[in-house]
């Protein structure tokens, strides 16, 4: 397991590749990634959320999560979760996963 680290102040695009179980790329075709940050699981509010309905490559399991300088340098420092939930039709998602993510603030720093 890896952790997700980003900087606040920044502007980036997030590629993640979808899997099952056996690591074979799962198809997006007509389904919403929803990526969210929250302090804890059970969090209302959330540090950050998207939902991505349009995906790089649907059959093969890519997608894209963008992250925007406005957003970021929003962002509090310190630990928290990200959540992946994929959602067809219904109220429930059809896959959800939750791995750590830390929020670094981007010192920039010029040397001369």
């Amino acid at each position: 397991m890896s952790i997700l680290a980003i900087c606040t102040h920044t502007d980036f695009d997030l590629p993640l590749t979808v899997t099952d179980a056996d690591g074979n790329p799962y198809n997006l075709t007509g389904k919403t990634v929803s990526f969210t940050i929250k302090k804890k699981q059970n969090d209302t509010e959330a540090i950050y959320t998207v939902d991505q309905e349009t995906h790089t490559d649907s059959v093969n399991g890519a997608t894209t999560i963008p992250f925007r300088y406005a957003d970021t340098s929003e962002f509090e420092v310190g630990r928290f979760l990200w959540i992946l939930n994929i959602w067809e039709a219904g109220p429930t998602p059809v896959a959800t996963t939750l791995q750590p993510c830390t929020i670094y603030k981007n010192l920039k720093t010029s040397f001369s």
